[in-house]
């Protein structure tokens, strides 16, 4: 599937994320995070990207090599950083998610508690509604019993990112991804949509 064409001006980047300033970039070989470093590639804003398996292309990144559940490494990539995006994941099996969600999470929160950036960005999911999921899905829904082990790491991690925003005054965003379609989804959702109409 060919990339998706560049993105124009975009309203809600925020404005203060312009040439001279760093992004950390957990997950950048992800589906989301290489395209979130083309876009930060494009705003000539230079990226350290920690690489566990597949080094980044491209002008203004520096690809740090290690794992996320190394804290050296998460430290190493933020040193510096004016924005943090800790877009790391894993969907293989329960130690899996410990390791990458939990662990991995704890240790970007620890290194942006020793070095504040100006805003750190972290994945959730949809999957923390569970069997309290209700349509149209809100913010302030009960997220209290995730059905998957997947989303009850994902909790964790809103829950720990809460603590430390209040504790350490960090100022944070938590964004619970749905499936995407189009050009940027999974094909196989797409191809189970659509078959199913």
């Amino acid at each position: 599937m060919a990339d998706p064409k560049p993105l124009a001006a975009d309203p809600l980047m925020p404005t203060p994320l312009v040439p001279d300033t760093t992004a950390a970039v957990f997950g950048a070989s992800g589906k989301i995070g290489r395209h979130v470093v083309a876009l930060l590639q494009r705003r000539q804003c230079r990226v350290r990207a920690l690489v566990h398996r597949t080094p980044i292309p491209g002008a203004g990144v520096t690809c740090i090599p290690g794992d996320i559940g190394d804290p050296k490494a998460v430290d190493a990539v933020l040193d510096g950083a004016d924005w943090v995006l800790q877009l790391a994941t894993a969907k293989e099996d329960p130690s899996t998610f410990f390791d990458v969600s939990i662990r991995g999470t704890f240790n970007v929160l620890e290194a942006c508690r020793a070095q504040p950036p100006k805003h750190l960005v972290f994945a959730s999911s949809s999957s923390v509604y569970g069997a309290g999921a209700r349509s149209p899905y809100r913010e302030d829904d009960n997220t209290d019993q995730p059905v998957s082990y997947y989303g009850a790491t994902k909790k964790a991690n809103e829950l720990m990112a809460y603590s430390y925003a209040h504790n350490h005054s960090l100022n944070l965003t938590g964004l619970r991804f749905f499936t995407v379609y189009g050009p940027w989804g999974r094909d196989r959702k797409s191809t189970r949509l659509n078959s199913s109409h």
